[in-house]
């Protein structure tokens, strides 16, 4: 048992929606089968890993993509993660109270993988991990990492995993 005022493990999980069609402007691009396909695949290994929130852009596809994840985790919709950069991300991940353990932000590229990127320790991290983040961060990547302390002192993480869906 942690003693009052030990530092606490959080777990942080980034993820590029699915793979989105082309039709209408680009907020309201829908997710194709095969994205929908993608972030149910995403979502049954995230299943029993303890997410308790999920952030989401306002986009229709990372909406589509939150909900195809099926976890009982509460989403939030917040209007600043549309296609915006790392450093807003992390501003949205910041707010989170401390007493959630586990939280996946659903968003865009190049943002959620420049986050990644900025926070993955080199040094502590899974060499697997680094060598796939390294590579192409297609539609329905997730990320995982894990950082001790509070969320608005989060700007180093050991990467634990990249997973990307079966094609």
């Amino acid at each position: 048992m942690a003693s009052v005022g030990s530092p606490v493990t959080h777990r942080l999980f980034l993820m590029r929606h699915g793979q989105a069609g082309f039709a209408g402007n680009d907020r309201e691009r829908p997710l194709t089968s095969q994205g929908r396909e993608q972030a149910a695949q995403i979502g049954r290994a995230l299943a029993g890993r303890g997410v308790e929130r999920v952030l989401c852009s306002p986009a229709t596809r990372t909406r589509q993509t939150a909900a195809a994840l099926s976890l009982r985790a509460p989403v939030t919709v917040i209007e600043a993660l549309y296609n915006c950069s790392a450093g807003r991300i992390l501003t949205a991940v910041a707010a989170l109270p401390d007493h959630v353990g586990a939280a996946l932000v659903v968003g865009h590229y190049p943002g959620v993988p420049a986050l990644a990127h900025e926070l993955a320790d080199r040094r502590s991290s899974d060499p697997a991990a680094l060598g796939k983040l390294s590579g192409q961060f297609s539609p329905a990547t997730l990320v995982e990492l894990e950082f001790t302390g509070a969320w608005d002192e989060l700007h180093i993480a050991r990467l634990v995993a990249v997973r990307q869906p079966r094609s």
